[in-house]
């Protein structure tokens, strides 16, 4: 039954004191319903009535033709504000690749495969900054374009990379870097070709943009 014409029924047959009181907690129910509150429970409806100068919880849980008047009025306004709630529709969990079977333009198709490999290999990449950034690992930016994945190494395995193909030790090694890049020994042998330097300091994201050769650059004393 309606709450409103719940309260008029009840009052009817109720005492004047009975009635005061059942008013009295009948605009506490209203007042939580339209403040969007859903506890109608006999002990938080007593604790408001009473503040209003109306009965409290002990008079509502009392085994008394009031006390069951008093519940009627509470329960009533409880399901009263739980029908009156609408259900938020839930939301559609879509895969987004199945987005491409409801596209009948092939080149629209195409176009949005390519889009969602890019926001799959970005999201990758996202989570491998979250987790370098939790592991204090340094995150290196100089990869070159189209990298597959992100190259992540601490400072102690960076120096390490740079220390392999600094003058220093070349020189503790007996080796030499060549015109062309080539660490040899001081007889010429080939030690590790070319590719052995540029590849670290590709690692690194540190190559040679003066143009100029490893030779040259550790010949001048410089690190790499």
């Amino acid at each position: 039954m309606d709450p409103e014409a719940l309260c008029q029924e009840l009052s009817e047959t109720a005492t004047t004191r009975t009635r005061r009181s059942l008013h009295v907690i009948h605009d506490v129910c209203r007042d939580q319903k339209n403040s969007g509150a859903t506890d109608f429970s006999y002990a938080t409806i007593g604790r408001l009535s009473k503040k209003r100068g109306g009965i409290g919880e002990r008079s509502i849980y009392n085994p008394t033709a009031s006390g069951k008047i008093y519940r009627q009025q509470i329960d009533a306004w409880a399901r009263h504000a739980t029908t009156s709630i609408k259900k938020k529709p839930q939301q559609r969990i879509v895969d987004d690749w199945s987005i491409l079977n409801a596209i009948d333009k092939s080149s629209v198709r195409a176009e949005v495969s390519i889009l969602l490999s890019r926001l799959s290999k970005l999201e990758g990449q996202i989570s491998e900054f979250r987790r370098a950034a939790n592991e204090d690992r340094v995150i290196l930016l100089g990869a070159s374009p189209g990298a597959g994945s992100l190259n992540l190494l601490s400072e102690d395995e960076r120096s390490a990379l740079r220390r392999a193909i600094s003058p220093a030790f070349l020189s503790q090694q007996n080796w030499i870097c060549d015109e062309s890049n080539d660490i040899r020994t001081l007889r010429g042998a080939r030690v590790l070709p070319r590719e052995y330097v540029v590849a670290i300091q590709k690692i690194l994201g540190e190559p040679d943009g003066r143009g100029r050769s490893t030779a040259k650059r550790i010949a001048e004393g410089k690190s790499l």
